[in-house]
């Protein structure tokens, strides 16, 4: 399920996405591996961990040994809806 604009390229888009990504898995794993980038569309693994990274600073998704959720599940009830 690719999730990303082609025609989209800012940060702040690619947090936007990996955002939903994260929801969309319920709890994910392996973001910065090629099958979940490829599955949702993310641009390079550095690009998902610069989008992780500010995620992570804002509170926004934690972080449980390898697995991140986001945090408030009504913003995830919200990401979803705008899927």
């Amino acid at each position: 399920m690719v999730i990303r604009n082609k025609a989209t390229n800012s940060m702040q888009d690619m947090v936007s996405v990996f955002g939903k990504a994260i929801t969309m898995e319920g709890k994910a794993t392996g973001v910065t591996g090629g099958a979940f980038i490829k599955k949702y569309g993310l641009w390079s693994p550095s690009s998902v961990m610069s989008a992780l990274k500010a995620l992570l600073d804002k509170d926004f998704v934690t972080q449980e040994k390898d697995a991140y959720q986001v945090y408030d599940k009504f913003f995830a009830l919200w990401l979803r809806r705008q899927l």
